[in-house]
């Protein structure tokens, strides 16, 4: 829900994020007019932090799925390639379809093959089409879960805290390249092991620690140093209120069906920039994003009945092949 308010907000809004590289003079424009649109705001600036829930998310659930389990390498890996294979397909065609329809022309579809083989993130300046750089980036993490899955927290932290200083020290170019792959997010994959390997949060006292967390994330992104640092206390918050979450159904649906709202959002997106453009409602960014993501949600919630029905099938032949 994060990523699809922040995909709409910032393209419409004057808001724009921080995310692959940091710019001192965007977060001052955020501290400045933060109280004449809040939720704008905030969705514009921080709502790309959902991606780092989303990799924390992966790397807890892997481990305790996957964790202490003799796994079949070639097996695995080939399941979840398949996986991000078949949920990528029919959005891809379709999004570059409606920018074909919209635009005319369209460079994206020179890109289609290598994005559909979640090959594309490893060629710099080609990370077209922009939004779907992620199920790629996904791919990568699941390599990294078998490399790293039986490692000690000490080693995990230790190559987390040396992702950290990287991506904090490095030229914003290099910085771009190492986000748009799974180095650049590996420390929130990390946490999400460490996490599932048994840090509680049940001591923790929630409304001094959710202040806390917050102010953390706001000195933290004051700087380009630090700045990295910030999604780490989000996801942290939000791990404190994640079992006021769990109690509202809608969010449990939402979660279950989450992969296929992100890749369903792009075409929402781009159906209601070229249909209602016209239309004042595009002046309300949030508004605008709203309507995206409910349209994404109901879309979605068909969707992902197709696409689990296929990928069973395509498993099922794949284990008589290879498993």
């Amino acid at each position: 829900m994060l990523i699809v308010m922040h995909n709409v907000t910032h393209t419409l809004s004057p808001f724009t994020e921080n995310e692959f590289s940091f710019d001192y003079e965007q977060f001052l424009y955020f501290i400045e007019n933060f109280s004449t649109a809040p939720l704008t705001a905030f969705f514009s600036y921080y709502g790309w932090i959902g991606v780092s829930f989303f990799v924390f998310i992966s790397g807890y659930g892997l481990t305790v799925k996957y964790g202490d389990k003799k796994i079949n390498y070639l097996c695995w890996i080939s399941k979840h390639y398949i996986k991000l294979f078949v949920l990528l397909l029919v959005p891809l065609l379709l999004y570059i379809c409606l920018r074909i329809i919209s635009k005319g022309s369209d460079a994206s579809y020179l890109y289609f093959i290598p994005q559909q083989l979640l090959i594309l993130n490893i060629y710099p300046s080609k990370i077209t089409p922009q939004i779907y750089w992620y199920i790629g980036m996904a791919f990568q993490l699941y390599v990294w879960f078998l490399l790293i899955r039986k490692m000690s927290t000490s080693k995990l932290l230790f190559i987390g805290a040396v992702i950290l200083v990287l991506l904090a020290v490095a030229p914003s170019r290099i910085v771009s390249y190492l986000r748009h792959n799974s180095i650049g997010w590996l420390h929130d994959f990390i946490f999400g092991i460490i996490c599932a390997k048994g840090l509680s949060f049940k001591k923790i006292n929630r409304y001094l620690s959710g202040v806390g967390l917050l102010v953390m994330l706001l000195l933290l992104s004051s700087s380009g140093k630090t700045f990295v640092i910030s999604e780490l206390s989000f996801i942290a918050l939000l791990l404190l209120l994640r079992k006021l979450v769990s109690k509202v159904s809608l969010f449990v649906y939402i979660g279950e069906i989450s992969a296929a709202i992100y890749v369903i959002h792009p075409i929402m997106r781009s159906i209601v920039f070229n249909k209602i453009g016209d239309f004042s409602v595009l002046e309300i960014p949030l508004l605008t994003a709203t309507i995206v993501l409910s349209a994404s949600i109901v879309i979605s919630a068909f969707y992902s009945k197709l696409y689990k029905h296929i990928l069973e099938k395509t498993t099922k032949h794949l284990e008589s092949r290879v498993c």
